[in-house]
């Protein structure tokens, strides 16, 4: 295969039907559809039936078998993906990928994910390895039996993979956990920013939540003397979060779902919404399937490829789903550093102790190897070797050489039972086993959603640490003691609910506790735009069914419109806008600031692809932010910025805060160019003229053409095509060549970070989506069929088969996939038949 490479780039560059040549070279790369298999390992056989879409119906007549055909569609299906993550997971890209990975690797070697996979795996149940080992039997006949004929991106690779192992599945599983722990990307981000700025300022871009105040005290932790007295550029930390986010294609404030009673919905039962957000990307992180075997499982829904089972979904007697609770399990820690006797040692509570070391081999698919010391302090392992060495990934950061140690403190639970909770989730016959089996999720922070005909509730998962002093929210000196952890909050101190007086329960990443809860699960909720938006819908006098959730699924009104709208035409600053304005010598820039102002005041709300108000609201967000930090932050194509604007899209933003809360007391509304020292309604005013200059400059002075989704766009891409400013010349010019036949769009988007439909991007930089609802699942206990699914991307990963960019367009146009349970449904539905029978 790999003797195609150059001939196939050649053909692509020349633009000569590159997709069709592709697709004819790759074709023998697909697996079978139907048929029969003869596989060795298999016990009495199972049935693979796909539908139109390519989404499997497994079937067999007991759990190994049934473990092992999922094993074999997934390998099937998402190959490429599954052995990708693994060794990403493991710090063992580079043995596929090249030497530009060993960055990636080092970094995921220093944090030890492997430790901590390897650690849950030990933990978990004897049942549970036996399903593990059954999957991986499966994996491994699909790799043996298709060796020679393996997916596009693999074959050009030459990479060879080793047989699948149960851990493996824990390693995938492992990278979603990485990516549901995010905090410590705002704490480095908040270091760069403090060194520009002094920690009093930069605490100002860490607000919490928009009923409490700015908490000064965690500035105070590391004093802007200390932190100036800190020689060295912490430039190179600026883009940690978004390569945190690729690396864990989860770091991101994610999803929204909710539940609603049978005294609310149109049958008199229970429903259950969810809809996972994540970055967009090609293929999605999931698959949709359903497994079935009698007296063992029998569950429909959300699949993570690499793990056996249903992580979101129903079993049709209990439905459960989930979004992040933005725990904040992760600190970092500032360690004072020394070499004596030719080790190193780091100050702690007066004490110098020498750093624990773990020796690591790197290899490399160019066969050179590399071999570093990891070092760690009480506090976990100091991640400078990582950050110094640097990660050829467009969205990680730059090598840095910090002058002083960095510390990640992760929490896990000391039995990590995570993966079993899964599993026993989706045997739940109630809601009392729903409960208990989330009881064991403690490697996830979840906001656990679940129901059946006659109940809902809710329940939240995780270990959180509890710390001598401090909150966490930024970085703490590591050589006191006084901010250390002491300990983990037991589940029984997790927030529980059950059939609510309202009705309904919801999440969407907002703080699901009061402000004085007694525990601290997060300081970095997200904003409480999306959950006030399905909670005014739900709270509306009609009964609800699954259509009405979908319409709230794809809902594009943004309550952050009418708090902004307040500011500009209702508020204290409103006659001083006005006044400002007409003062303005340049009668363009009062036309444009009155144009804007007439266009807002109008505007309902609604962020659709096609509103030209949309356009000049998100332009406002963006020339706001421009001018609240930009004098102080820039230049925007520098380090500084690039910190606050990863800082921006994980959690209530700075942008949102200043506008809707915060006053003239905050140290921003000034604009450190001028030598008058400027007000809010200042930068607001001038905000609203610089929006339509922006607006002409991009999209032209004809208003027609003025609409959000020519400025907001979808792009499916690949990880590799993410890459490819990265990659060598020949390396790049290839890939560029062939970008058409792996990715996909770009298409029109709608709304925003604030909107259900959620299509975020980084305000601040560009408009380009960057996290979608990767999936949609609506769950109507009401039908006889209830559960409805859709994924954003095609089951498949190769780009040659029918089924790598179909769930696109049904995604783009709102076409659930109605997934049934009765056996006459079931093979009506799933027409193509495959049967895998045991080789003798």
């Amino acid at each position: 295969m790999r003797r195609l490479l150059f001939p196939l780039l050649a053909l692509c560059l020349l633009g000569t039907g590159c997709a069709g040549f592709l697709n004819k070279s790759f074709q023998d790369s697909l697996p079978e559809q139907s048929g029969t298999v003869a596989l060795p390992g298999i016990e009495k056989g199972a049935v693979i039936r796909r539908d139109a879409m390519g989404i499997p119906f497994i079937s067999a007549e007991n759990e190994y078998d049934l473990c092992f055909a999922k094993g074999y569609a997934d390998a099937a299906d998402r190959l490429s993906q599954m052995l990708g993550q693994a060794l990403a997971a493991q710090g063992r890209l580079a043995e596929m990928a090249g030497p530009e990975a060993l960055g990636l690797d080092l970094f995921m070697r220093t944090i030890n994910l492997k430790g901590r996979a390897d650690k849950a795996y030990a933990d978990s149940s004897a049942d549970l390895k036996k399903v593990l080992d059954a999957y991986a039997k499966g994996v491994n006949a699909y790799i043996w039996t298709h060796r020679d004929h393996m997916p596009f991106d693999l074959a050009l690779s030459g990479y060879k993979p080793d047989p699948w192992r149960p851990q493996d599945s824990f390693y995938i599983f492992s990278l979603l956990d990485m990516g549901l722990s995010m905090n410590m990307c705002q704490e480095l981000g908040y270091l760069t920013v403090a060194k520009r700025v002094g920690p009093e300022k930069a605490v100002w871009l860490t607000p919490i939540y928009p009923d409490e105040p700015i908490c000064f005290s965690e500035a105070k932790k590391i004093s802007a003397k200390e932190l100036a007295a800190l020689p060295g550029d912490l430039s190179g930390l600026s883009g940690f979060f978004a390569g945190f986010s690729a690396l864990s294609a989860a770091a991101v404030p994610a999803s929204n779902n909710w539940a609603v009673s049978g005294t609310n919905t149109v049958s008199g039962a229970a429903l259950l919404a969810n809809d996972t957000h994540l970055p967009i990307s090609m293929p999605s992180l999931w698959t949709l399937v359903h497994m079935r075997c009698k007296g063992f499982y029998d569950a429909a829904g959300i699949s993570l490829p690499g793990v056996p089972g249903v992580v979101a979904g129903t079993n049709g007697r209990v439905a459960w789903g989930m979004t992040m609770v933005m725990s904040d399990n992760q600190d970092i820690f500032l360690e004072q550093l020394k070499m004596m006797d030719g080790k190193l040692h780091y100050l702690h509570e007066g004490r110098w102790c020498p750093t624990a070391e773990r020796p690591e081999k790197f290899d490399s698919s160019d066969g050179k190897s590399v071999i570093k010391v990891v070092h760690e302090t009480v506090h976990g392992p100091l991640i400078n070797d990582a950050l110094a060495y640097g990660v050829s990934h467009p969205l990680m950061p730059d090598a840095v050489d910090l002058p002083f140690g960095l510390a990640l403190a992760w929490d896990q639970a000391e039995k990590d039972m995570t993966f079993d909770g899964f599993l026993d989730i989706a045997r739940a016959e109630n809601m009392a086993q729903a409960r208990a089996a989330m009881a064991k999720i403690r490697g996830m922070g979840l906001n656990m959603l679940y129901a059946d005909r006659d109940h809902i509730a809710w329940q939240v998962t995780g270990v959180y640490p509890v710390r001598k002093a401090g909150r966490g929210l930024l970085p703490s000196p590591g050589w006191s003691g006084e901010y250390d952890w002491q300990g983990q909050l037991d589940f029984s101190s997790l927030p529980h609910a059950e059939d609510p007086e309202t009705g309904y329960l919801a999440t969407a990443n907002n703080r699901t506790v009061p402000a004085d809860f007694p525990h601290i699960l997060s300081s970095s909720w997200f904003a409480p735009d999306r959950v006030n938006r399905i909670v005014r819908l739900l709270s509306a006098e009609q009964k609800k069914d699954a259509k009405a959730c979908f319409t709230m699924q794809y809902d594009q009104v943004s309550p952050r419109v009418e708090k902004v709208k307040r500011v500009l035409f209702n508020s204290e600053c409103t006659d001083e806008i006005v006044r400002i304005i007409n003062t303005w010598p340049n009668p363009a820039w009062r036309k444009q600031a009155r144009e804007a102002s007439i266009i807002l005041r109008r505007m309902d709300g609604n962020l659709s692809a096609d509103s030209l108000d949309a356009a000049v609201f998100e332009s406002f967000l963006n020339t706001v932010t421009l001018n609240l930090f930009g004098d102080e932050l820039g230049p925007l194509d520098g380090p500084v910025w690039k910190a606050f604007v990863n800082m921006e899209a994980v959690s209530y933003g700075a942008t949102e805060d200043h506008i809707c809360v915060r006053g003239d007391e905050s140290p921003f509304w000034d604009d450190t160019a001028t030598k008058q020292k400027e007000k809010k309604a200042e930068i607001l005013a001038k905000s609203l003229a610089d929006c339509i200059a922006y607006l002409e400059q991009k999209l032209g002075k004809d208003r027609r053409d003025w609409t959000w989704g020519k400025l907001h766009k979808y792009s499916f891409e690949t990880e590799t095509s993410k890459m490819g400013d990265s990659l060598q010349f020949f390396k790049r010019m290839g890939l560029r060549a062939i970008s058409g036949y792996l990715n996909a769009g770009p298409f029109p988007a709608g709304g925003d970070h604030s909107t259900i439909n959620v299509s975020g991007y980084l305000l601040g930089r560009d408009f380009a989506t960057w996290y979608i609802p990767e999936m949609r699942m609506v769950v109507d206990f009401g039908q006889e069929e209830p559960l409805y699914l859709m994924n954003s991307t095609g089951q498949s990963g190769n780009p040659a088969s029918p089924h790598y960019r179909d769930g696109i367009f049904t995604w783009l146009s709102g076409d659930y996939n109605h997934m049934p349970f009765a056996p006459a449904a079931v093979e009506k539905k799933y027409a193509n038949v495959l049967t895998l029978e045991p080789k003798y």
